[in-house]
């Protein structure tokens, strides 16, 4: 009887645990810390959250997650207002967005992958791996002119090889509309691969000769075609067995299967003052067959954090290597010259990420190479990008600091400052530096 009775307790006990631990939607992997424990005041974190909850009310914005790490301890995860506002369906901590071009920095840690692996050199030409590049030709108002220099995989992580997207108000832009260059969900699943997508783009002037501009295109989905070429394999199985897996980011993929369709949070985006629902035209419902370097990717916020993470602790994450603390400094280096100008990526009008002094490029991330310059609180050396959706995330290597902020409403920095809103609360509440 004491046997089944003990038995019978410890049955009860897992129950109620069980249910507690799904009530409290624990899915999250990382325990809070104490913010005091790496300098950070409680009460002004809290000043975040107040702000956070102030930003959706005043904006009818949909939710947002934020999370902020120092020293490898998480100090800050809240999880604010719904998946879907017209059926209130709250945020959970495993909901899945689309991270546009998040998607970025993923393909910039395959390449290196095979960069480190002795397969291409920075200065490489492309055409010596892609041959529809080798008759590349350059747009001018008198006509198309030849090449002065190759371009090469250097120009593509920096995005100064010439090629732009179809969404910019110039010539080229418009003849990659005109090719159906664009980089929506329609496009990506029409049945057209990655290979015809770049073969395609090659035949596209470049927009000025390689190195002399930074300008922000479709570079990345070069890169991407890259690792298929090198590597032998898909993009998206490329990331799945050298990236995804190895650091356990188990939701991160081109698609959300049938069994997790519930949680994709819905997108949203602004018509006049209205918000509406555009999720139909980003259904991400099976696997395109354009899977694309530069956009593309659904997450979760813990799936992203374990990225950064590894990124932070120099290529390492949990025992697992991806790359070596030279290689991750080279991505985060400034690789633009001083010859641009004191703020090159001020051509990406009104994106809080780049549209500042004080910016440079890495491989395939902006780098703070003047935080007063950049009106930063924190630190030279910080690198950073965001998606479409106003997804966004930044490293502090100085401070040992990560930002992530996960939403889903197109093009937000056009009216609202979400993310210079956070990266602003999360410095203010650092007191013991």
């Amino acid at each position: 009887m004491n046997f089944i009775s003990s038995t019978a307790a410890a049955f009860i006990f897992l129950v109620i645990f069980g249910f507690l631990f799904y009530k409290c939607d624990s899915t999250f992997y990382l325990r809070i810390e104490n913010p005091a424990s790496v300098g950070f005041s409680s009460s002004r974190l809290e000043r975040l959250s107040v702000s956070i909850d102030r930003y959706l009310e005043e904006n009818e914005s949909p939710g947002v997650i934020t999370a902020i790490l120092k020293d490898g301890k998480l100090v800050y995860y809240k999880v604010h207002g719904y998946s879907n506002i017209e059926e209130k369906a709250v945020l959970k901590s495993d909901s899945i967005f689309r991270i546009f071009s998040m998607t970025k920095p993923i393909v910039g840690v395959a390449i290196m992958m095979l960069y480190e692996q002795g397969y291409f050199r920075l200065d490489d030409p492309v055409s010596d791996f892609i041959p529809a590049f080798k008759t590349a030709r350059v747009y001018s108002e008198k006509g198309y002119v030849s090449l002065t220099s190759p371009l090469t995989f250097r120009h593509l992580l920096t995005h100064t090889s010439g090629i732009t997207d179809a969404y910019k108000n110039n010539p080229v832009s418009r003849q990659y509309k005109n090719a159906g260059l664009d980089a929506s969900w329609r496009t990506m699943a029409s049945q057209t691969t990655l290979e015809d997508y770049v073969n395609k783009l090659a035949e596209q002037p470049l927009l000025f000769q390689p190195g002399s501009q930074w300008h922000y295109g479709m570079n990345i989905s070069v890169l991407g075609r890259l690792v298929e070429v090198i590597s032998g394999r898909p993009l998206n199985e490329y990331l799945q067995d050298s990236i995804f897996q190895p650091l356990k980011m188990k939701d991160t993929d081109y698609f959300v299967s049938d069994d997790n369709k519930h949680r994709l949070v819905s997108i949203y985006k602004n018509q006049g003052d209205d918000l509406v629902d555009v999720s139909d035209a980003w259904s991400h419902d099976s696997l395109p067959s354009l899977t694309m370097g530069d956009s593309g990717l659904v997450s979760t916020m813990e799936d992203y954090l374990r990225f950064t993470m590894m990124l932070l602790n120099g290529g390492e994450l949990e025992g697992v290597r991806l790359l070596s603390p030279t290689t991750v400094n080279l991505m985060t280096a400034n690789h633009l010259p001083k010859t641009l100008g004191p703020g090159p990526l001020r051509t990406a009008k009104g994106y809080p990420t780049a549209d500042r002094f004080g910016m440079g490029h890495g491989l395939t991330m902006a780098v703070v190479t003047d935080a007063v310059a950049a009106g930063s609180a924190g630190s030279d050396g910080e690198f950073t990008w965001g998606g479409a959706a106003c997804t966004d995330f930044w490293v502090d290597p100085e401070r040992k600091i990560i930002g992530l902020i996960f939403t889903q409403h197109l093009v937000c920095w056009e009216r609202f400052a979400l993310r210079s809103l956070m990266h602003q609360m999360v410095y203010q509440a650092l007191v013991e530096d």
